[in-house]
């Protein structure tokens, strides 16, 4: 099972989001480097799950 799919399953047992489409952009902040932006895309529908950074 892949990481969307398993996320879906437990945040959604009883199939209530099948048609879940949004995105997430963060920021990793650690000493002495570059912060590190991150964008992740999931679209249910269209079977998409892009981390993108």
């Amino acid at each position: 099972m892949q990481l969307p799919d398993k996320a879906m399953e437990v945040h959604s047992p009883n199939g209530h989001r099948p048609a879940f489409k949004d995105s997430l952009k963060f920021r990793m902040s650690t000493l002495k480097k570059s912060d590190r932006v991150s964008d992740i895309v999931i679209d249910k529908i269209e079977n998409i799950f892009e981390l993108n950074y």
